[in-house]
């Protein structure tokens, strides 16, 4: 997944209207959520892959214990 940037970080917006930085202040909401739940997602993926890896391994040991 790419960086997801921030529109506008930095910039000044002193020459725009009170409804243009309004609307700038919800696609800066929007940017900082997606940025959140991609870091959840990564933190997801990678609790699974443990969990399915340890899981695999239980696996194999009831497998060789009931031969």
């Amino acid at each position: 997944m790419e960086d997801i940037n921030i529109p506008f970080e930095g910039q000044d917006l002193s020459n725009l209207t009170d409804e243009q930085r309004a609307k700038i202040e919800e696609y800066k909401k929007i940017h900082m959520r997606l940025r959140l739940l991609k870091m959840q997602m990564e933190d997801i993926k990678e609790e699974t892959h443990d969990l399915l890896e340890t899981l695999n391994h239980m696996r194999v040991q009831d497998n060789k214990n009931n031969i």
